[in-house]
């Protein structure tokens, strides 16, 4: 009887180291994977910053393009009024040398 009890006492410090090393590892594993968490959570924030910065750059050239639109669409307006008043001129001088 006092074998068999010495030996659940030995079984049972046995479980309890195992669990204790089971609890230990896993505590370290938890560690490691939130520290993943971090490195991830720190890297998707970077790249959020980027993406923003992106988008208001893109919006940027956006408006510069269309300036540049809206600028070139005038003067090309203009340069077809010029020659056009041109082509008169040239026409008017035709006429005057007749």
């Amino acid at each position: 009887m006092k074998g068999e009890l010495k030996q659940t006492k030995d079984d049972l410090a046995i479980a309890q180291s195992a669990v204790l090393t089971s609890e230990v590892q896993a505590s370290r594993e938890a560690q490691k994977l939130m520290s993943i968490i971090e490195e991830k959570e720190a890297d998707l924030l970077k790249l959020h910053s980027r993406v923003e910065w992106a988008h208001g750059r893109i919006l940027e050239l956006e408006q510069v393009l269309s300036k540049a639109t809206g600028d070139l669409i005038f003067r090309t307006e203009m340069s077809e009024k010029w020659e056009l008043k041109a082509g008169i001129a040239q026409q008017n001088v035709i006429e005057l040398e007749k």
